[in-house]
């Protein structure tokens, strides 16, 4: 934009990433002067264009979270000049046990009874926005750092015809007392007070109103709250008429995959890759590995879970067929007690495994950040397999084809929701995707030795 002013010409706002929001740092403003700079150079207004993963809950103020939201949304015009805040994510609707959860305005993680809760972060942003409106300004000045800590930002109306105060305590350690004098013009009637305990023990609750004094008034101010002084009227939770959130229920532990609406399998979580309807037929359709924003772990590769982690014991069954010009080396996957991962490795996932090749090669594997194969063998070549992977306590069952082809033990992974994949970015189909409560006998079916060549057992099998 310095250096080419066509383009300038049609960029109205900078936007920068986290300037005012870094887990590490407790959501302080830590690249505020290089951005402050940045549009100064520019004459561009400033944004925030992602203030993201903020815990949506937390006791300490002190900490990232809710006191650390408060935090950046006052420090971001304070210290960097920052005009316009973008908050993700809306909305933290995940499968269990990964990374990122318990993030969002609204927590809504249960598709199966539709219950959902808003998070203290939604409160702490209405201590602001609900008193504020599009075209109102801050005001330069009304603006700072608290005596005893904590910080303080004040919003005007168009025509001076009203205005709030939205102040934050997050690292107070003691009550203090504050004077606020309304000069410039501006209405000296009824304020009305408002506030948000940071630590989860009431949000946006009405506090009365104060009455000013020859313009003057004062407050008290608790640690650990956000406080809203303001001319304005007419706020409230849900509008005033809060609906009736459904009642929180434990998924059933059986499921079919069917379309839904954006022909995508009702409630299926992908997790790598892309999983939907094609023809009518469940299909892994991402054409290749992703550009990763960070490193996903050892030979990444598409997969979608399902279930909640209270989910124990189980059948997980699928017929797959792999693509039609593939090679032996191609194959795909069934998942069991999903246990998410940590950091990015993604494709280190803990949970169990059956996974099968075009060459007919199958493995049992319980996976992880040091993956373990619990057993391995082949069966004939084929497209088209019929899978099931049957926990049940300590023992782990694989069948393909009808076939019992292992039957081990390990107590590695105790819980968690099931899945599929694929082994590579290519279509592999599913015609059917099923879950149910009630494991196979894993004594039925045992096939004989021509159907095991080269199956092992892992000497922690038991």
């Amino acid at each position: 934009m310095v250096t080419d002013p066509s383009f300038g010409r049609v960029v109205s706002v900078l936007g920068v990433h986290d300037t005012c929001g870094l887990p590490t740092t407790g959501y302080r403003c830590v690249v505020a002067a290089r951005a402050r700079t940045l549009s100064e150079r520019t004459g561009k207004s400033l944004w925030e264009s992602e203030l993201g993963a903020t815990p949506a809950t937390g006791t300490n103020p002190a900490l990232p979270g809710p006191g650390g939201l408060a935090r950046a949304l006052n420090d971001a015009y304070d210290q960097a000049g920052i005009t316009g805040i973008l908050v993700w994510p809306l909305i933290d609707a995940i499968p269990p046990d990964l990374p990122h959860e318990n993030r969002g305005l609204v927590w809504a993680d249960r598709p199966w009874d539709g219950y959902y809760r808003v998070t203290p972060l939604t409160w702490v942003i209405a201590q602001t926005t609900q008193f504020t409106a599009p075209g109102w300004r801050h005001v330069a000045g009304a603006n700072g750092a608290l005596p005893a800590g904590g910080s303080y930002d004040t919003y005007l109306a168009p025509g001076r015809s009203a205005w709030s105060m939205v102040a934050e305590t997050s690292v107070s350690t003691a009550a203090q007392q504050i004077t606020v004098h309304v000069t410039g013009g501006l209405p000296a009637r009824v304020v009305h007070v408002w506030s948000t305990s940071l630590r989860g023990a009431g949000q946006f609750i009405r506090r009365g109103d104060i009455i000013p004094d020859r313009g003057a008034f004062g407050a008290l101010l608790r640690p650990g709250y956000v406080y809203t002084f303001s001319t304005t009227t007419g706020q409230s939770r849900a509008g005033g008429d809060p609906l009736a959130v459904p009642v929180a229920g434990p998924m059933p532990v059986r499921y079919t995959a069917t379309p839904d609406g954006a022909g995508l399998a009702d409630m299926l979580a992908p997790i790598d890759g892309s999983f939907g309807y094609v023809h009518g037929v469940l299909t892994q359709t991402a054409a290749g590995e992703p550009v990763e924003w960070q490193d996903p772990g050892r030979s990444p590769a598409p997969y979608a879970i399902i279930g909640e982690n209270t989910w124990r014991d189980y059948t997980v069954s699928a017929r797959v067929i792999l693509p039609a010009s593939g090679t032996g080396s191609q194959g795909a996957a069934l998942i069991a007690r999903f246990e998410g991962f940590r950091g990015s490795a993604v494709s280190q996932f803990r949970g169990y495994e059956l996974r099968i090749r075009g060459s007919g090669a199958w493995q049992v594997v319980a996976n992880g950040p040091a993956a373990l194969m619990l057993a391995s063998g082949s069966v004939a070549p084929a497209r088209a397999y019929a899978l099931s992977l049957t926990i049940r306590g300590t023992v782990i069952s694989a069948q393909i084809n009808g076939v019992l082809v292992a039957a081990v033990t390990n107590r590695m992974y105790r819980y968690g929701p099931a899945g599929l994949g694929s082994l590579g970015y290519y279509p592999v189909r599913y015609p059917s995707f099923t879950i149910g409560s009630r494991p196979a006998d894993p004594g039925s079916h045992r096939a004989g030795p021509h159907r095991l060549a080269g199956w092992r057992r892992s000497p922690q099998n038991g």
